[in-house]
């Protein structure tokens, strides 16, 4: 499940021998902005079958994924599935009436990740139609947001409106609790896998906006919109019955 684990030849047989061997391209073999390689899907498919004596299918994480390796996995040896994280499911029927609309209040929209340039937005125009700074919403990050700032995306001085938590300084499951939406938009130039996270705050309840090349991978579970269009989506699903409809807890 890391592909990059046999880019190198280990010089030794395994003793193990299996009917089927597949190896799950968990994240892209190089970055699209033309940045470092991590594999190369021939090299790793020779060791492995020098390695293990045959040679391995190969089965994408998802859909996003497969858009890029369908075209590099040699012939006949591309799985006709995706292999799509997983999570223990939450009691549902707890979170949906713990996740009632106060629409007398903002909506807490947020997100959890690396604090890093590929895992924001590519532009302060993008960013801020994303994560307003103005007040309209309430905004809280998990994972530190020392890039934004870094590079003038954020104010000077932090707004009133956002609550920033560094990396492991509180639990995820907390965290989530406190969200109304998790909205998720990152770099032009990074192909996301599958998106651990996004998962994660489907299984607590919380409505999901993401950019419609996750479409492929996540359906009707989430809501899907360009920067531009995020407050107002937002907006028009802050509503009792709308979010409601819309909680991912609804699909499992």
């Amino acid at each position: 499940r890391w592909p990059a684990y046999l880019q190198l030849n280990p010089g030794v047989s395994s003793a193990l021998s299996a009917e089927d061997i597949l190896v799950i391209a968990n994240h892209m073999p190089y970055e699209v902005g033309g940045g470092r390689r991590s594999y190369d899907i021939r090299t790793v498919s020779d060791n492995v079958e020098r390695t293990f004596g045959q040679r391995p299918a190969w089965s994408p994480e998802s859909e996003r994924v497969l858009h890029y390796l369908q075209d590099l996995v040699p012939p006949g040896e591309l799985a006709p599935f995706t292999w799509k994280g997983i999570i223990k499911p939450l009691d549902h029927q707890a979170i949906a009436s713990s996740t009632a609309v106060v629409t007398s209040r903002r909506p807490v929209i947020g997100r959890h990740a690396r604090d890093d340039a590929g895992k924001w937005p590519s532009t302060q125009k993008q960013f801020r139609q994303v994560y307003p700074v103005d007040g309209s919403v309430r905004v809280t990050i998990l994972g530190g947001a020392n890039y934004p700032a870094k590079v003038k995306f954020l104010p000077e001085e932090q707004p009133e409106s956002w609550t920033v938590y560094g990396f492991n300084t509180i639990e995820v499951s907390e965290y989530l609790n406190e969200l109304d939406f998790f909205v998720y938009y990152h770099s032009d130039d990074l192909v996301e896998a599958f998106g651990m996270a996004i998962l994660e705050a489907m299984n607590h309840g919380v409505v999901c906006v993401l950019p419609p090349h996750f479409k492929p991978v996540f359906g009707d579970a989430a809501v899907y919109a360009e920067p531009q269009q995020v407050a107002q989506t937002i907006d028009s699903l802050w509503e009792p019955g709308r979010y409601a409809a819309q909680q991912p807890v609804s699909y499992t």
